[in-house]
């Protein structure tokens, strides 16, 4: 998958291997981020490489510890 911004022309790449079975499903036990950005000295990339050894499928919905506050207005 690639992401490209427009207005910089700056790329965030992302690829996943290793796909395995979990419930019915094909999950990707390994990925690569990279990101391609410009700056005065030029073209910088970052590369970020995971690896799951573990994964689980809940049933349940995920709960986070924290609630977005009523008097959040979205800008």
């Amino acid at each position: 998958m690639d992401l490209v911004e427009a207005s910089t022309n700056n790329t965030l790449k992302l690829q996943y291997s290793n796909f395995q079975p979990l419930n019915e499903k094909s999950y990707p036990y390994n990925g690569v981020v990279s990101i391609f950005y410009k700056t005065a000295a030029g073209i910088i990339n970052n590369t970020i490489t995971f690896e799951y050894n573990k994964v689980e499928v809940g049933d349940k919905e995920l709960k986070f510890p924290f609630n977005i506050p009523k008097r959040y207005d979205r800008r």
